[in-house]
């Protein structure tokens, strides 16, 4: 997790400064806190997305719209596994699901970063 931690910030400037300008040149990247998730007015979960994506909507009641989620991943290099996420991991599943919900945007980035190379997912919100 140590790993993952000290690289966010690179797969923050790979996002920003490689795939935004070619892939959403009209959105910009918003930090994001920590989000709590309710269930029968009681606080169920707490999810913490690596940032979002915002549009700035003249005739909105908001000055930003969240067009979608970011979750940034930095998997620690070892002998035995692929170095970036080429799916996203079941593992990650509920995560990014809560990150979507709390955020209220159908649409998620999982970019998966290393030295080497970096992989970007778009996952969709799919209630079946």
């Amino acid at each position: 997790m140590e790993e993952g931690t000290k690289c966010e910030i690179d797969a923050f400037a790979t996002l920003v400064g490689k795939f935004l300008p070619f892939y959403y040149p009209n959105l910009k990247f918003v930090e994001e806190g920590a989000h709590v998730l309710h269930t029968d007015n009681k606080p169920l979960v707490l999810v913490s997305p690596d940032g979002s994506l915002s549009q700035i909507e003249i005739n909105s009641s908001k000055s930003e719209v969240t067009k979608l989620a970011c979750e940034f991943k930095c998997p620690c290099p070892t002998d035995y596994k692929t170095p970036v996420h080429y799916e996203i991991p079941q593992r990650y599943i509920p995560q990014i699901l809560g990150e979507m919900a709390a955020l209220n945007t159908p649409d998620l980035l999982h970019l998966s970063w290393t030295e080497e190379s970096t992989i970007v997912i778009k996952a969709k919100f799919d209630e079946d």
